[in-house]
């Protein structure tokens, strides 16, 4: 029973990862390729019973997710940027390019991925999206180049409750001739949009079979007060895990605590304690363990800020022969938007702080990690020879995209969002026609002033096939009637940037 608890554990990781580390709006996970992931970095040093706990516990040297003990507060801007390309070097993997095209309001529609090996850039993996009117995503198809052509791989597919939450999520994988269903995830809200239910379901001989079912309570501010889970084992559920938590006035959090199920009745196991400084940032997190009658001190972290408010410092120990011993030290770099600028690590020993590993990034102006470094130290330099986690900060370095490797290139694409369709379909349009076409197609858009114009064609393997125009262009209705005689039948996609301006259009090419 043991053993099977424990297997059921690793399952709903796995579901977890996939439902609730998915950023509906920045589209963050490339699923079908284990390059780019969605996790947080830290070190596992207790127990298999740690395999679900909610996403506060454990932040140590993660300062991204020290943020989340505090109410998010963040300022919205008219115009967003959003990946474009990314270039990721690897130590045991080829080279990858992943080439990203949204939709005129950010939605991504289309993800290539490219690996480079025998001396060529080759088709990996390609992804085509879909979305409903209120920009929800609705599916995500992924597929694999296999033996000169495209191959069926992944699919997830979502809906949505009245209030634009996601009601349920759904995956299936390629069978060879069809889709099969492989997992679904079906959640409950409360009237503020709280989730107070998740039920996770796995395919099993043509039914869904239960796995694991959590409940949540809130009070008037929405924090969270009490979470439980149960798992579905022999036909029942028993229970797992249950979460309380506390919170000061300011709706930060105070105390969190985990219980599991054991011979029948709930037993302490972790707890986590949180201080704040007079502007509310959270200074240290001490985290103990339940010893059967008293609480014992486990782990404590130490978060020193700048005058700005961001983490210049966090400081790591462990509770060991009843005194604190440094375990661990991060210090940051920031820019102005409070994007990691640099990361170093470092572990204590023999009474010194040792160099461990050592991220370093460039941004332009607004906030986009242009280059992503990870270094570790062979005890005389800093070198490039491990993979890692990188975390690549964007749009005013609010959002991030994690990659693994040791080195990422990046390029963006800024796009207006939060402006009502009448206002940007006034600024700027693009429809095809014929579309499919067969031997030519006319482009059909409009330009509110006299701008920088660029018109590009790609193909399904994210290549630049045609450059349609380059140059400054005056204010207007344009048609541009293009010759597609030389491009085989297949899927190409049409984008048109002007000004800070982009926008994508599928052409479908039939011979």
């Amino acid at each position: 029973m043991k053993n099977f608890t424990k297997y059921i554990l690793i399952l709903l990781l796995t579901f977890f990862i996939t439902f609730v580390g998915f950023d509906l709006k920045s589209q963050s996970i490339d699923k079908e390729d284990s390059n780019l992931v969605i996790v947080f970095k830290h070190d596992n040093n207790f127990s298999d019973q740690f395999h679900n706990k909610p996403m506060n516990f454990n932040i140590r040297l993660d300062i991204d997710r020290l943020k989340k003990l505090q109410p998010e507060e963040r300022e919205t801007e008219a115009t967003y940027y959003f990946p474009d390309t990314i270039l990721l070097y690897s130590v045991g993997d080829n080279p990858k390019r992943y080439n990203y095209f949204y939709s005129q309001k950010g939605e991504r529609l289309i993800t290539f991925i490219k690996e480079f090996k025998n001396n060529d850039w080759t088709n990996k993996s390609f992804e085509n999206c879909s979305y409903d009117e209120f920009g929800n995503l609705l599916t995500s198809t992924w597929q694999k180049w296999e033996n000169g052509g495209w191959v069926n791989t992944i699919k997830s597919i979502y809906t949505y409750t009245t209030n634009r939450k996601v009601l349920t999520y759904i995956g299936q994988q390629w069978n060879g001739s069809s889709w099969v269903n492989q997992n679904k995830t079906t959640n409950s809200y409360d009237v503020s949009g709280n989730a107070v239910a998740i039920l996770m379901e796995t395919w099993i001989s043509g039914n869904w079979t239960n796995v694991s079912y959590e409940l949540y309570t809130y009070d008037s501010s929405n924090n969270r007060l009490t979470g439980s889970r149960q798992v579905w084992i022999n036909g029942g559920w028993l229970n797992d895990q249950q979460y309380t938590y506390t919170y000061n006035a300011n709706n930060s959090m105070l105390t969190s605590i985990i219980e599991n199920w054991s011979n029948g009745e709930w037993t302490l196991f972790y707890k986590e304690t949180y201080i704040y400084n007079t502007s509310n940032q959270p200074i240290q997190v001490t985290g103990q363990l339940w010893t059967g009658s008293v609480w014992a001190f486990s782990e404590k972290y130490t978060y020193t800020y700048n005058i700005l408010g961001f983490v210049t410092m966090a400081v790591g120990e462990k509770w060991e022969n009843n005194q604190w011993v440094f375990y661990e030290r991060g210090q940051f770099g920031h820019n102005n938007f409070g994007g990691i600028q640099s990361s170093l690590r470092e572990l204590w020993s023999a009474n010194n702080w040792m160099n461990s590993n050592l991220t370093n990034y460039n941004y332009d102006v607004s906030g986009n990690a242009l280059i992503c470094d990870l270094y570790f130290w062979d005890g005389n330099s800093w070198i490039q020879n491990q993979d890692g986690i990188m975390r690549l900060y964007y749009s005013y370095s609010i959002n991030t995209k994690d990659v693994t490797g040791y080195k990422a290139l990046a390029s963006y694409t800024s796009i207006q969002v939060g402006i009502p369709d009448s206002e940007m379909e006034n600024k700027q349009t693009l429809t095809l026609t014929p579309n499919p076409a067969n031997d030519k197609v006319i482009l059909h858009f409009e330009l509110s002033n006299d701008v920088e114009t660029e018109i590009y064609i790609y193909n399904n393997a994210g290549v630049k096939v045609i450059e349609v125009a380059k140059c400054k262009m005056n204010k207007g209705k344009k048609n541009i009637t293009l010759s597609v005689n030389d491009l085989p039948s297949g899927m190409y996609m049409v984008r048109l940037t002007a000004g800070n301006q982009t926008k994508h259009v599928k052409l479908l090419i039939t011979k």
